[in-house]
């Protein structure tokens, strides 16, 4: 076997898909559960989230959460437990993780494009009131 010469342990098995979560906090969440359990979690973001934590703190683009193969069973029976959604089958395969990972995407990007639009209406608004107010004033 493998040793991890950091931690002076083994390395076993590899990292596998068990759940995809809408953003961060429920990423944390879940991965309190696990790590109480003795479980590793690797934390994967999609698409600009590694971006969007690093500078916002946060990110609503969608987390996938991995552990090792070997720990796969148990923590989908603690995840069964406290009633997660989501979990993964042991036989999910690369493209319907990034068609999650697009998905969490799509819909960062509608929220973004919404937030733009309002805080564009806002701006007109006032562009338009300050240029009224200034023409009142230069006609009286």
């Amino acid at each position: 076997m493998p040793w991890c010469p950091n931690s002076k342990s083994e390395t076993i098995g590899k990292w596998v898909f068990l759940i995809g979560c809408t953003d961060d906090q429920e990423a944390s969440m879940i991965e309190s559960f696990l790590t109480s359990e003795n479980i590793l979690v690797l934390r994967k973001y999609g698409g600009a989230s590694e971006y969007l934590k690093i500078t916002c703190g946060m990110t609503k683009l969608g987390v996938d959460l991995y552990v090792k193969e070997n720990e796969l069973e148990i923590a989908k029976e603690i995840l069964g437990e406290v009633g997660a959604r989501n979990i993964a089958d042991s036989n999910r395969d690369e493209n319907s993780i990034k068609s999650s990972q697009g998905t969490a995407w799509n819909k960062g990007k509608k929220r973004l494009f919404l937030i733009s639009i309002i805080s564009l209406i806002f701006i007109l608004g006032s562009v338009i009131v300050s240029i009224f107010s200034t023409i009142t004033d230069i006609v009286s």
